[in-house]
């Protein structure tokens, strides 16, 4: 249980700039990472702060450290140092013009480099390993070197910049630009009076929610009850920091490497994989729970940090070969088609399940392939077609994974068995189905393909990935199209928005052959195109002598009959 030892209010940047605390990024936080869509986006605000007196930051998270004077940034370092990027800029033009240099000065002492009590000059922000010498050496610190011959003088000391340095040079010359666009017709007096302007907007019109807390479990459950777009640390960050700081110093390095590969595999799936990872492994819980989990697993259960990243690394390679499943991992087809289909679904709630049984059924291939296809055809009806509640959904699949884990399910029939109470019955599915618009295009694609398969008799493999979805009656039709319905009397027009992306009103062609169709009027594709396609699917086109919404739903509620045979338990 967390206490709520933790205090929030609403705050403006400029208290953070001058109170007496020195803000300090973790060492292995996330590096510095904005580019130019958020640089925008910070100037506009800013400019715009200028008319309503009052730009919202969003949050930023403080952990306090031993040191009082000394708060651990958990999250707003990428703002934090972006407002100190632009405040650099600010400093240095008001050095170089010709001015008055005391401007230069009091921005430096107040915002940049500050005499803590009992301390020489020091920075007011030190971002993590990766960035704070750069930081320090070409943003804050006060020199008389033209900012081109800061950079290039560091360049060659310590060699070309890491990506993430590159960033921090990049804003300081966006700023720098958008300042000297807006000052280029100036005179002094103006130019001094407008940069003086910029440096008041930002410290009376940027305001902030602060949070403080005294422990990272604190952060992480406030973390997860904002969960807002603005946040720029992410869970994974927040596991990754506390791991590191339990480890002992001769494994650092080696768990640091071991986070890094994980994190370069999985990419931004790493923090729903946290969270699937100790559903399967360990006992259920939620994301706001996660944290308190590991941290009674690493404090209370001794638990190795070096053994739990360890075996953490092995299951994200599980966990992307999952998502991205390949023959050089799987060294079997049909297993890396049947993960294919299921991803083209797009639910991961599932992923406990096909991670426990991927362990349970490691030397049993076939029914690891029995799994993946209850998933698809339950996925398939229930999700896909029905659109029905999650809540249902994720209760029994927290009771499966909880049964794989202790053995209770042996067998993929199990697993089917379990979700028959929630299964949707085939009125339902049908129903569902035939109304269903299918805009997604891999997904009518992969409908229309499980549909040839049931349906041809032939024995040839199909090379599925040469195909290519066709809309019968097109997106945009023209006015051949239109004259073409009004002489059927047909309301196809006035009602293209239902009927244009039902399953009814779609087919495979080969790319070729569907270029050449484009918005042709139904009898010269059917004549021209569909007679001469190979595909089974495309054999009663051949006989209609029309198109119109009642064929369109006759067709729909066909291929409807064929996927209640086709996505069963």
């Amino acid at each position: 249980m967390v206490d709520e030892n933790f205090t929030s209010r609403k705050t403006g940047i400029s208290d953070i700039l001058l109170n007496d605390i020195k803000y300090v990024v973790p060492p292995y936080q996330r590096d510095y990472s904005w580019e130019v869509e958020q640089l925008d986006k910070m100037w506009e605000d800013l400019n715009e702060s200028v008319e309503t007196n009052s730009h919202f930051l969003g949050s930023m998270i403080f952990q306090i450290s031993g040191n009082k004077k000394e708060y651990i940034v958990i999250d707003g370092q990428q703002r934090l140092a972006t407002i100190t990027i632009l405040l650099a800029v600010i400093r240095d033009l008001l050095s170089k013009k010709g001015m008055d240099n005391s401007g230069a000065i009091r921005i430096n002492q107040n915002y940049i480099l500050k005499e803590f009590e009992g301390e020489e000059e020091t920075k007011k922000l030190e971002l993590n390993l990766r960035n704070k010498d750069f930081f320090y050496n070409c943003i804050q610190k006060f020199s008389d070197e033209s900012s081109e011959s800061k950079f290039k003088d560091y360049e060659q000391n310590f060699g070309k910049l890491e990506k993430t340095n590159k960033k921090i040079k990049d804003a300081y010359f966006y700023f720098e630009k958008r300042i000297l666009d807006n000052i280029e017709n100036l005179d002094l007096e103006r130019t001094q009076k407008y940069l003086n302007n910029i440096t008041k907007t930002i410290r009376g019109n940027l305001i902030l929610i602060e949070t403080l807390v005294v422990s990272e479990e604190e952060a992480y459950l406030i973390f997860e009850t904002i969960n807002d777009r603005g946040l720029d640390l992410s869970v994974s960050d927040l596991f990754k920091n506390y791991l590191i700081r339990k480890s002992s110093q001769d494994t650092r390095d080696e768990i640091v490497g071991i986070w890094n590969e994980i994190a370069l595999s999985l990419d931004e799936k790493i923090r729903p994989f946290l969270l699937h990872y100790w559903l399967y492994k360990y006992e259920d819980t939620t994301e706001k729970k996660l944290f308190s989990k590991l941290h009674e697993l690493i404090e209370k259960k001794n638990v190795k940090v070096l053994n739990f990243v360890t075996d953490l690394k092995k299951e994200a390679i599980v966990y992307s070969n999952l998502l991205n499943p390949s023959i050089s991992y799987w060294n079997d087809d049909d297993t890396v088609e049947l993960l294919e289909d299921l991803n083209i679904l797009g639910i991961t709630q599932c992923m406990p399940i096909l991670m426990s049984s991927r362990y349970h059924f490691s030397g049993n291939n076939k029914e690891f392939k029995k799994v993946i296809k209850v998933l698809i055809n339950f996925t398939f009806r229930y999700r896909t077609i029905c659109n029905l509640a999650n809540n249902a959904q994720d209760r029994v699949f927290k009771i499966i994974t909880k049964k794989l884990r202790t053995g209770d399910i042996k067998y993929a029939n199990q697993i089917s068995q379990q979700l028959k109470d929630i299964f949707p019955n085939n009125e339902e599915f049908k129903g569902n189905f035939i109304e269903k618009e299918f805009r997604i295009p891999k997904l009518a694609k992969y409908l229309l393909e499980q549909i040839e398969l049931k349906i041809k008799d032939y024995p040839e493999n199909l090379d599925f990935k040469s195909l290519t979805l066709e809309h019968i009656f097109p997106k945009n039709p023209d006015n051949e199209w239109i004259e073409y319905l009004k002489n059927q009397n047909s309301h196809l027009i006035e009602n293209s928005e239902k009927y244009v992306y039902k399953i009814g009103n779609m087919t495979l062609l080969d790319l070729k052959m569907n270029k050449g169709a484009s918005n042709y009027i139904f009898p010269k594709k059917r004549d021209e195109y569909y007679f001469n396609s190979h595909m089974k699917i495309n054999e009663e086109l051949k006989e209609k002598a029309c198109w119109n919404e009642t064929i369109i739903n006759e067709r729909s509620a066909n291929f409807a009959n064929l996927a209640l045979d086709i996505w069963k338990l």
